[in-house]
């Protein structure tokens, strides 16, 4: 059954006015009539399955509710990582990200970045898309670029990726959720790392190879769902 983004969704509503893209989607797109059942979700664990009795061109359609049901648990996992220089690679990992079940995503602003801005509105197209492929219910949370010793203050005692000689725990010692720090192209600093460790983060080996950021991204993205119980 085809999926849509209804934001405005609640579990009182007993009917919804689909618009915008999602019901040119719906009703161009897919073609979508009268009498057809689709799934409506909110981005936060709101399911909702219903049938199209109204279809406007220029206001979307209408769709009456037949059941709701609100998930409210997800398990909160937090990978912060400085955006790459490519823009296509940070899409490429947000996406990832999203069907892995990672709940937020923070960007990281480092001394080594060669990027400092993120595009919002086009990775919020890309965590809907992900969403309503994956199957997942609540959105990908993204938190603007942040100073990376802010973020470190804000979320102490996690594990911080990077290629400098320390030592390092492995990988698949890592038991539980905590905000996973990637660096960028160029790795983060000595004080970056120092910083790191002073509050609470351990410094955790990615593996023998030298691995991209987005690829390191990824790789933790798998771990921290893991251990979250999303992938089993």
């Amino acid at each position: 059954m085809n999926r849509f983004y209804a934001p405005l969704l609640t579990i009182k509503d007993q009917e919804y006015q689909l618009d915008g893209q999602e019901a040119i989607h719906c009703i161009t797109v897919l073609r979508k009539d009268l009498g057809d059942e689709i799934e409506l979700i909110n981005g936060k664990g709101l399911l909702a399955k219903g049938e199209i009795v109204d279809i406007h061109k220029k206001k979307g359609c209408k769709i009456q509710i037949e059941s709701s049901v609100q998930k409210n648990n997800f398990p909160e996992t937090h990978l912060a990582i400085a955006p790459t220089k490519n823009s296509d690679k940070i899409e490429w990992l947000i996406e990832k990200a999203s069907e892995l079940g990672i709940s937020k995503v923070s960007f990281l602003l480092c001394n080594n970045n060669e990027r400092q801005k993120i595009n919002n509105k086009r990775l919020n197209k890309i965590i809907v898309s992900a969403a309503k492929q994956s199957g997942r219910l609540h959105f990908l949370e993204i938190e603007d670029p942040i100073p990376i010793f802010t973020f470190i203050k804000k979320y102490p005692n996690g594990v911080i990726a990077h290629c400098r000689n320390s030592s390092k725990i492995p990988l698949a010692s890592l038991s539980k959720s905590c905000p996973f720090l990637i660096g960028p192209e160029g790795d983060f600093t000595k004080e970056e790392v120092e910083f790191a460790e002073k509050n609470g983060y351990k410094s955790i080996s990615m593996g023998v190879q030298r691995l991209r950021t987005e690829t390191a991204g990824l790789s933790a993205s798998v771990m921290l769902s893991q251990i979250s119980g999303v992938l089993k």
